[in-house]
């Protein structure tokens, strides 16, 4: 479900930089650039399955793992 959301995220974000330049707010395209590639990174990352942010176990006492 992160997937998604991410997506959007990522969709909102560049269109706020978008309207940003258009109206020549530079300084706040410039701020939700920077938050672009940060949701850009997560993005990647859970994409490809991987855990961004959580312990591992955590995770696996939820799926029922024991741990050794």
């Amino acid at each position: 479900m992160d997937v998604p959301k991410y997506e959007i995220h990522i969709q909102s974000t560049l269109k706020m930089i978008e309207v940003a330049k258009q109206y020549g707010r530079d300084e706040i395209a410039e701020k939700n650039q920077k938050n672009l590639d940060r949701l850009t990174s997560i993005y990647e990352t859970i994409r490809k399955g991987n855990i961004v942010f959580g312990r591992m176990e955590r995770i696996k006492g939820k799926q029922g793992v024991k741990h050794v």
